[in-house]
């Protein structure tokens, strides 16, 4: 038979449990998501998985990519910082040389100057895995009482897009020209995240556009990074996120998001 429990002193709490609680309040408060128990599924889920992974030393999970952002994200520009800004930011965040390095390879920045954001976007993307999945998971973390800034997320599509060759030209160029197409410049996350997955769906349907990945081994050190397919991984393993881009499922979601354009235009 189970102790039973007379005295709060008999109460243990886990030691990270109120960090726990405290991050999941803030993903409710800011997606506010319209089931919030299959979105609490969804995130305890991904949360295990990166706590799993993470114990090996191989993804950075959303606090960490949080915390690197949270450095810059107060800046008057998104223009380029020292490497020595890098560092410190990854040292805040508890990310290792290794992984830094890794990313400095793959972005190419030799100098002391690196654009952060582009930075932290193949943070997010060696994290996330695919593309779809990386927009999303930039969404979660930035997003604010389920709303993002339009033109921030065109920034990161765009950059990472291009950055992948196998990525298909006409479907990189139907989700930009909806993004700039919007109005006003912030929208509901949800909406938002359909209208890109059914215009990156809609086009190429006879390119791999969501099968391959990014190989850099960000986390493991000492690897050449390399670009593969269009998924994102530092690891040269499978992306640890995915999402489905059937355009059938994505259509109410688009039909959605142009109604409240056209209401608030």
């Amino acid at each position: 038979m189970a102790e039973s429990l007379f005295s709060a002193e008999q109460i243990k709490i886990p030691a990270d449990l109120p960090e726990i609680l405290k991050n999941y309040a803030k993903f409710v408060i800011k997606q506010q998501p319209p089931d919030i128990l299959a979105s609490s599924a969804e995130y305890f889920a991904r949360l295990a998985k990166q706590r799993t992974q993470a114990n090996g030393g191989k993804r950075l999970s959303n606090m960490q990519l949080e915390a690197f952002y949270n450095m810059f994200a107060s800046a008057a520009d998104r223009g380029s910082v020292t490497r020595k800004d890098i560092d410190d930011a990854a040292a805040s965040a508890n990310i290792s040389q290794a992984q830094i390095q890794d990313i400095l390879t793959l972005g190419g920045w030799s100098t002391d100057r690196v654009p952060w954001l582009k930075f932290w976007a193949f943070l997010c993307a060696s994290a996330a895995g695919t593309l779809i999945a990386t927009v999303e998971l930039v969404c979660e973390i930035i997003g604010d009482n389920g709303r993002i800034s339009v033109p921030f997320i065109e920034e990161i599509f765009s950059f990472l897009a291009g950055q992948d060759r196998s990525v298909d030209a006409i479907a990189t160029a139907n989700v930009v020209r909806a993004l700039q197409n919007l109005t006003p410049k912030e929208h509901n996350v949800t909406a938002l995240l359909e209208l890109i997955k059914s215009e990156f769906s809609g086009a190429g349907s006879g390119s791999n556009q969501d099968s391959g990945e990014y190989a850099g081994d960000a986390g493991s050190g000492g690897h050449e990074a390399a670009h593969h397919g269009d998924s994102y991984d530092a690891h040269g393993q499978d992306g640890a996120a995915s999402m489905d881009d059937s355009p059938a499922q994505a259509e109410p979601a688009h039909d959605a998001l142009m109604e409240e354009t056209d209401e608030q235009a």
